[in-house]
């Protein structure tokens, strides 16, 4: 049976329709557009079905606490931070094999499945139904498809052949995208890639909670320290070029917030770790940091990516110097956009004396993508698709 967690003062009320979000990310980790999009929907008056990702591997050992919270319905520990629950939202983690091989699909199929679809349409009382997936899985099609939306999106935002979190995973993306009405993409490439095999794309880029990253807070900051600080914010993991964030803690203080999957032997004494925190901390994280630091390998899934956190960074106004990410050439004027180790340690020296009139332009820039525009967007093309 599925565990339920509810939004605060969650109250009975009319809603404007129901979404069912089958999410590949878990409610309370590191904050990207899976929540922005269920907690701006919220706002707007929908109610939100939140299913956190339904497994599509076999786990590794160091993933064991993630598994038992996730097998006993315990979301919060299947996590790594708690992340706020608003109004209008629900949580809903199923249990479910990994869904791989015949044995654990057939009874994924037969079993567990059709619980969850049970306990979803008991909910699904305020039309119209809206399903949006980001999961091309067996499981995630079936439960979508039992549904029956009156408009089902699938969200596309990983390239998941070349995903290394995705490996040993079965893939059924051209399904999912064959029995959807409407596709999003985030990247120029994967909207390009998305473009070829449906006739409705839209590209959804990241945007900003401008309530959280206000500039207010950024314009306060003072750099006074003799040795500059490099920040940088998100999951800690396979995607980031470790050797060059070895050889910055070795430069400049290096402060790292976010949940750790990496070894830091080798790094400064220096370096800060500040952990996994929730969305809202950052800002005051980001306290005294002189240089933000987007430093991604250049690696054949990152052609796919375009950072949630990326209109964040420009609303600090903060310089930010990244690699590995093709996706943000379009912002190389407000960006330092770098190719090798080298040269993206001259950019950050180069950052340190910029002129200060690029601090406004990026906040402006990260203005003009806030999640409530997005959510607009999203709003729209709904109603284009329904009415």
């Amino acid at each position: 049976m599925a565990i339920l967690e509810k939004g605060d003062n969650h109250q009975p009320r009319e809603y404007r329709g129901t979404i069912i979000l089958i999410s590949s990310v878990h409610w309370h980790i590191t904050w990207q557009r899976h929540q922005e999009i269920a907690t701006g929907l919220a706002n707007r008056g929908y109610k939100v079905e939140f299913i956190e990702p339904l497994p599509k591997r076999w786990p590794k050992a160091s993933e064991f606490r993630r598994v038992m919270g996730r097998l006993l319905g315990q979301s919060r520990e299947a996590g790594l931070v708690v992340q706020k629950i608003p109004p209008g939202v629900t949580v809903m983690s199923p249990p479910l094999l990994p869904d791989t091989g015949r044995i654990a699909q057939s009874i994924n199929q037969r079993y567990f499945v059709p619980e969850i679809l049970k306990s979803l349409l008991e909910v699904c009382v305020n039309r119209p139904i809206i399903t949006i997936n980001y999961l091309p899985t067996m499981a995630s099609l079936t439960l979508q498809q039992g549904i029956r939306p009156d408009l089902a999106i699938y969200d596309c935002v990983i390239d998941w052949k070349n995903d290394p979190y995705a490996q040993g995973a079965e893939v059924v993306e051209n399904r999912l995208v064959g029995s959807v009405d409407m596709v999003f993409a985030d990247s120029p490439f994967l909207f390009e890639r998305m473009s070829s095999i449906h006739p409705i794309v839209k590209q959804v880029l990241p945007a900003v909670n401008l309530e959280i990253f206000n500039k207010s807070i950024f314009s306060k900051i003072s750099s006074n320290q003799t040795v500059p600080i490099c920040g940088y914010f998100g999951g800690i993991g396979a995607s980031l070029d470790v050797e060059l964030l070895r050889e910055i803690s070795h430069h400049y203080r290096l402060r790292l917030i976010g949940p750790l999957r990496i070894s830091l032997k080798g790094f400064s004494n220096n370096i800060e770790y500040c952990g996994a925190v929730s969305h809202d901390q950052i800002p005051q994280l980001l306290q005294g940091v002189d240089v933000l630091l987007l430093p991604y390998r250049d690696a054949p899934h990152m052609r796919a990516v375009i950072p949630a956190k990326t209109f964040e960074c420009l609303a600090t106004g903060i310089p930010t110097v990244t690699s590995g990410l093709n996706s943000l050439d379009q912002y190389a004027d407000l960006l330092y956009i770098c190719h090798s180790q080298n040269e993206f340690l001259k950019a950050i020296e180069k950052a340190l004396s910029e002129e200060p009139s690029l601090k406004e332009k990026r906040i402006q820039c990260a203005e003009g993508n806030s999640w409530s525009q997005r959510i607009d967007e999203i709003e729209g093309y709904i109603h284009q698709m329904i009415h």
